[in-house]
């Protein structure tokens, strides 16, 4: 599977099962995440916002930003995250924790 801008991406069933993921690899090499590094969160929203609706195609969920907001903030909770990018932090109504 390609991802954005031609890099890799492993056939993951949802963006939770890919930070934990990253979090294994991390793991793995040694470090401990959210002591030795963090990540810093790109959603790139704008590739799967499609008619006023976010379209997460490999869930099978089509979310307005009152959907959208409770499963980014899970997600930001449960992984050592910086930030989110400013224009998606606004689009559903949440502030980085950075």
């Amino acid at each position: 599977m390609s991802a954005d801008e031609g890099g890799f991406a492993p056939n993951l069933a949802s963006a939770d099962a890919a930070l934990g993921f990253v979090m294994q690899a991390i793991e793995a090499a040694g470090y401990r995440p959210g002591e030795d590094l963090v990540l810093a969160l790109d959603p790139a929203a704008s590739e799967f916002y499609r008619g006023g609706k976010y379209q997460l195609t490999g869930e099978g969920k089509v979310l307005d930003a009152a959907g959208m907001s409770p499963i980014t903030a899970i997600l930001v909770a449960r992984y050592p995250s910086c930030r989110s990018r400013t224009a998606w932090r606004k689009t559903i109504g949440m502030a980085g924790n950075c």
